[in-house]
């Protein structure tokens, strides 16, 4: 099948899942928040146990379980019993209707064989109600289509579902999920303390109307409390450091590369696609995106926005994908 004046392909070949170079760096990115995770924890169970007259000697042990508990747990996300349950109630997906499932299978199955995937391969199919045109990939096992993307037929929904494939194979999923988790202790403790702080600052307004005095300690409260934080990160940055510096950097670097390797991802999910005989159908999805204001960099302006951007702007991706494709003789 031609398409736009290119030739494509569609030879099998055997493809296995793996972890790019995008993935290892977003990995070493996750270090910081799985450490401040299992401080929190470790401080929590501590707490706790010492809240507890008379505990065994055997007790100082809880709060590093808990944790270790808490860090094992990350990666039972990805087990296959566990996928149906975070499709359905994290990420709002629902299967797909008799009818869906039919017109999704005829195009995955292809992708699968161009692959050299057998079958459906390890992977379920959902659907995400919304009327946008989009897909995702995410878990262990997970390709979900949204309502409006149900549209397409033939090569151009195959390139939906082989660009989500790309993903799976390149190990694109692991580290979104696992951040996710691993950023949940930080996540409480921060609605926590903004929880704290609005009925603080709920009673010191009360209070500012019977004693401006007792209100001023207030808030001097509040400020110095928000300075030992803070005076504590530094110490604590400090600390590593001296520790190692080379450690501190590559960590900060992986930070803040992190969304340089989202955008790097979609386009290495493109070549899987591309790879797979589906560059053609992709542009003409991807024009067909930009011609409905889709452009996943419409209305952004200015370099923060751009350097936070989770996708390439389409006009980019097109580019990419058009240098990796043969020209028709």
């Amino acid at each position: 099948m031609n398409l736009n004046g290119y030739a494509s392909t569609t030879a099998v070949s055997r493809r296995r899942r793996g972890v790019d170079w995008t993935v290892l760096v977003k990995l070493v990115g996750l270090v910081p928040s799985l450490l401040v995770g299992l401080m929190i924890l470790v401080l929590a169970g501590s707490m706790i146990v010492g809240a507890i007259p008379q505990v065994p000697a055997w007790a100082g042990w809880v709060p590093f379980g808990l944790a270790t508990v808490w860090f094992l747990l990350g990666f039972l996300w990805f087990a296959p019993f566990v996928q149906g349950f975070l499709a359905r109630w994290f990420f709002q997906f629902r299967e797909p209707v008799n009818a869906e499932q039919l017109h999704l299978d005829r195009s995955w199955h292809e992708v699968l064989r161009r692959a050299g995937l057998s079958g459906r391969g390890r992977y379920r199919l959902w659907v995400e109600d919304t009327d946008a045109l989009n897909a995702s990939a995410a878990g262990g096992n997970i390709v979900a289509v949204t309502r409006g993307a149900l549209r397409y037929h033939g090569d151009h929904l195959g390139a939906v579902l082989a660009h989500e494939l790309g993903h799976h194979l390149n190990g694109h999923t692991y580290p979104g999920l696992l951040a996710w988790w691993y950023s949940r202790p930080l996540a409480v403790v921060r609605y926590a303390v903004r929880v704290v702080l609005r009925v603080g600052l709920g009673i010191v307004r009360f209070i500012s109307y019977l004693n401006v005095l007792v209100a001023l300690f207030a808030y001097i409260f509040i400020g110095g409390t928000y300075l030992m934080v803070a005076f504590g990160v530094i110490r604590l940055i400090l600390w590593a450091w001296e520790q190692s510096w080379v450690a501190m950097v590559v960590l900060a670097l992986a930070v803040i590369l992190g969304p340089v390797m989202n955008r790097q991802a979609e386009f290495r999910a493109d070549r899987m696609a591309v790879s797979l005989g589906y560059g053609p159908a992709l542009v003409e999805v991807f024009r067909e995106w930009q011609s409905f204001g889709f452009d996943d960099q419409g209305g952004r302006r200015g370099l923060r926005a751009l350097y936070l951007a989770s996708h390439p702007p389409l006009h980019a991706r097109i580019r990419r994908i058009e240098k990796q494709l043969p020209l028709r003789a």
